[in-house]
């Protein structure tokens, strides 16, 4: 353990004795997480983010404490409604209503879910069915969305990239990581959800994720099992 992950936890540590602690919206503490490494580690207190499948603007956003400290950031989320409760709750955002492309598609059919299930909610019919099958919560699939392709996105909206990209959307997160231009747009850091759904028990980790982000140079800074933290290599000192 090198000297900066000392300092990290013993900072947490005092936090958490003095009372100072700061609270979470991610659903296990990725927020706070990823802050920590971008402020006690990579020194860059304000980064950009890019969130793909945003779904809701504050609870189990991974984004939104990012968002109150006044950082740039683009959010996606093809469900209109949601869409329309994030540019309320978050006006100072770029917010798409759009999906995240991948190859040459420029539209696809959105599956989605009623609350309190709108986190499930896909452009995969597959994970869709296996949600349905497994919790008897049926979708709706009456709604065609246009496609943004991730590279065009990063251009048109960062000034080079974002130091940040979060992906949740249900089944196609490592088609989109696939067709990211990692040689122009590579961010400092990923949150990317690693686990297969599964409504009876944790479901098992998705190893594919986590191989290609190696073979990109990224290492799992910190993982909750539902998510995973990565970031690059070459800027720990490790």
């Amino acid at each position: 353990m090198n000297l900066n992950r000392i300092i990290s936890k013993l900072k947490a540590s005092l936090d958490l004795f003095t009372g100072s602690s700061r609270f979470s919206y991610s659903q296990f503490a990725e927020d706070i997480l990823i802050d920590t490494l971008f402020t006690q580690t990579l020194n860059t207190p304000q980064p950009s983010y890019l969130d793909i499948g945003a779904n809701k603007p504050k609870a189990g956003s991974n984004t939104y404490f990012f968002y109150l400290k006044k950082c740039f950031g683009v959010c996606v989320e093809p469900d209109i409604t949601l869409y329309h409760k994030f540019c309320a709750a978050r006006p100072k955002d770029k917010v798409i209503n759009a999906g995240v492309g991948i190859g040459d598609v420029k539209e696809a059919v959105f599956y989605y879910f009623p609350e309190p299930y709108t986190g499930w909610n896909t452009f995969s019919k597959e994970d869709a069915d296996i949600k349905k099958s497994q919790t008897g919560v049926t979708y709706k699939n009456d709604k065609i969305i246009p496609f943004i392709d991730i590279n065009t996105l990063i251009k048109e909206n960062f000034k080079s990239k974002p130091d940040f990209i979060s992906i949740d959307v249900e089944g196609l997160d490592f088609d989109i990581l696939q067709s990211l231009d990692f040689e122009n747009y590579a961010p400092s850091v990923f949150c990317i959800e690693t686990m297969e759904f599964n409504n009876m028990k944790l479901g098992k980790k998705n190893t594919d994720i986590i191989s290609f982000l190696e073979s990109k140079g990224y290492v799992v800074y910190a993982d909750t099992y539902i998510n995973s933290i990565f970031v690059k290599k070459e800027l720990l000192n490790i």
